[in-house]
């Protein structure tokens, strides 16, 4: 059922004062170079967000977006009225990193509004660590 339901482990880490991010679900990703939309088993943690062929095959990323890169996510992003209809792209969002955007789109609005979530909470405790980390190099 791992597979079939999104997996939120995200619990508040007390040595770090942080809430640690954790989610995984299958979602469909539009291509960098050929635009296609595939489906993908993606994982994100405090290290970015990696995406894999499938659930079985994560010991190889396909592809791998480091926290320090990501910027934001937020909802929409391009298909057209086909590509909607054929791959069922019915909840649409965008990951906007320092050098892409990946589009991707989740199984329902509940999961896309998790991930979206999870993705800022990932960013915002990013940047109270680079801050913190700043500050202290400042002084």
């Amino acid at each position: 059922l791992l597979n079939s339901s999104i997996d939120n482990q995200s619990k508040f880490d007390n040595s770090t004062n942080q809430i640690s991010v954790r989610q995984e679900r299958y979602l469909i990703k539009k291509g960098a170079l050929n635009k296609n939309w595939k489906k993908r088993y993606f994982v994100l943690d405090s290290k970015g967000l990696c995406y894999y062929e499938n659930f079985q095959k994560q010991s190889k990323a396909l592809g791998i977006l480091p926290t320090d890169q990501i910027l934001h996510a937020y909802t929409g992003a391009t298909a057209t009225p086909k590509e909607k209809s054929t791959n069922k792209l019915n909840f649409l969002f965008t990951v906007e990193t320092k050098n892409r955007k990946l589009e991707v789109s989740a199984e329902n609005e509940e999961d896309m509004i998790a991930w979206i979530n999870a993705i800022a909470l990932l960013v915002a405790q990013n940047f109270t660590r680079e801050s913190t980390i700043s500050v202290s190099l400042q002084n």
